[in-house]
């Protein structure tokens, strides 16, 4: 739905709103399935009374086009949720450098919900760096605390922009789910320089893969367990950037597989696509998600034989190898990597459960030396 109509109702001037690119479009339907599906379950916790939502960087709120930016659609999300959850307390906090677009911003979530704003909804609007914002506790802890849930978003225009240990220090204080946007072009183009440097800190980094692993393995304190990581690419196949998830339970982890799947369809990272509407596709959707689901699965297996060989392991400890190393969701373990390596003889399963097809319940042998 185009929201075109409040650029003009709210006299907005277009030099402060950003053109949507198309990478960006799919950025925000990644970012809002996942919260689709992360509230699915935070809703039905009856211990969480409060839920928020943190946008570091939020933009003006609309784009040229009229597209609403991350923070507005997740604004209407929770106000819808509030209405079904009028017991549980939605929060939507957002911050954003520039005076000009926070005040857009503020204007633009005022007139989507001024009608029609439950009393259980709160906004919370600050204009300042975002490395300041990420210490301003005295505000967080009333959001992040015991029986609260929240997702804190980081998404910054450039490497340069968000100082690492600042997050690190904020991950290490709250239990939250953590979005992390990461320009590596930048890192590629000019490798460290002073102000890549600032943010990452004093390490030893000589590729891209180093680089993703350290700022991972950093934001891998306080109670965060399970991390993932995609990208974004050109039409040219240049990287732009990689999200970062990083998350304290596996059903976040899990919610994000599910969002992926939904948002592009089993595809290793997105890559911008020229328009061509002379070009014919021979193979449906379908079509392209089950090849895609079986080159995935085939790479699972091989991942499992170098991991687990000679060893005997968990169907949890397979699964949970899984979500963090592959594209699989876990509806695809059993049917798509655990029996297929049953059936081959190059795993074992112990036959541990009373019934031979409980496959959840049982234990797994790799065999050593066989191989897909």
């Amino acid at each position: 739905m185009s929201y075109s109509y409040l650029i003009d109702d709210l006299g907005i001037n277009r030099k402060y709103l950003d053109e949507k690119k198309q990478q960006t479009d799919y950025k925000i339907k990644y970012v809002v399935e996942y919260v689709i599906n992360w509230l699915r379950i935070t809703v039905h916790r009856q211990n969480i009374t409060k839920v928020s939502f943190v946008d570091c960087m939020c933009n003006a709120g609309i784009y040229r086009d009229g597209d609403l930016c991350t923070a507005m659609r997740i604004l209407l999300l929770f106000r819808d949720t509030a209405k079904r959850y009028p017991n549980k307390q939605f929060n939507i906090l957002l911050n954003d450098i520039d005076e000009d677009r926070i005040k857009i911003c503020t204007d633009v979530a005022n007139k989507l919900i001024s009608c029609d704003q439950p009393k259980n909804l709160n906004t919370t609007w600050r204009n300042m760096d975002v490395n300041e914002y990420l210490t301003q506790y005295q505000l967080f802890c009333h959001y992040f605390d015991y029986n609260e849930a929240g997702i804190l978003f980081v998404d910054p225009y450039n490497f340069r922009t968000v100082i690492l240990e600042k997050l690190t220090k904020f991950i290490e204080r709250y239990y939250c789910e953590v979005i992390f946007n990461i320009f590596t072009s930048d890192f590629v183009r000019n490798g460290i320089d002073e102000g890549i440097r600032k943010c990452i800190g004093d390490t030893a980094i000589s590729n891209k893969e180093e680089l993703i692993s350290y700022i991972v393995q950093s934001l891998m304190v306080g109670k965060m367990k399970h991390s993932f990581s995609y990208d974004f690419r050109t039409s040219t196949n240049t990287e732009l950037y990689q999200i970062i998830f990083v998350t304290p339970h596996i059903k976040g982890l899990m919610a994000l597989k599910e969002a992926l799947w939904n948002t592009f369809n089993g595809k290793y990272y997105h890559r911008n696509y020229e328009e061509n509407p002379q070009q014919v596709s021979f193979l449906t959707m379908d079509d392209d998600r089950q090849m895609l689901l079986d080159e995935h699965a085939g790479k699972a297996m091989l991942l499992l034989q170098n991991e687990f060989k000679g060893k005997t392991t968990t169907y949890n400890d397979i699964e949970k190898y899984l979500l963090e190393k592959t594209m699989l969701l876990p509806t695809h373990t059993i049917r798509n990597v655990v029996k297929p390596l049953v059936s081959q003889g190059i795993v074992q399963k112990q036959g541990l459960p009373k019934s031979k097809a409980n496959y959840k319940e049982d234990m797994y042998y790799f065999i050593e030396g066989k191989h897909v």
